[in-house]
């Protein structure tokens, strides 16, 4: 339930991000520096991180076997994590480049005043609306590692 609701809401946001140009969520320039910063970041933090707690996992004192599922588990959200936050990021890029092309068959309906939102451009609404939401998706996984590291370490101290 809780993600659903996370979702509609990168949903409604993303929608009323793409109309704005100048916005930091809309800005390639700005954003795709930044997720491969933080990405940087994340796979440092893993690497710190897996270290110990492959050792944990592998000491003779752990036997709790729910508990080492759970570290594993983490791990795994982690690796899953870090991977959406590259594709997205890729995908950004992609989006970007294709923004800037000129497609003969598709036409830009332009000055479009729908009451809420007033949208100058249709193509540039609409590419600004995938960049939205894929950065929306990679804050939300930057949020869900931070967690996720969290409890690695807080598993990793106790006994």
């Amino acid at each position: 339930m809780k993600k659903i609701a996370i979702i509609s809401i990168i949903i409604i946001l993303s929608f009323f991000t793409a109309s704005t140009s100048k916005s930091f969520i809309v800005n390639a320039e700005l954003l795709i520096p930044f997720l491969f910063t933080i990405l940087g970041l994340t796979v440092t933090a893993y690497t710190f991180i897996y270290a110990p707690i492959s050792e944990i996992l592998k000491k003779e004192s752990m036997k709790n076997d729910e508990s080492k599922q759970k570290l594993q588990k983490l791990l795994n959200s982690f690796e899953e994590d870090m991977m959406l936050i590259f594709f997205l990021t890729i995908a950004i890029v992609v989006v970007d480049f294709m923004k800037y092309m000129d497609i003969p068959l598709v036409k830009n309906v332009l000055n479009l005043d729908l009451g809420i939102l007033k949208i100058i451009s249709l193509k540039e609404y609409i590419f600004n609306f995938i960049i939205s939401i894929s950065a929306c998706f990679s804050f939300y996984s930057l949020y869900d590692l931070m967690q996720a590291t969290f409890k690695i370490l807080r598993k990793s101290f106790d006994k």
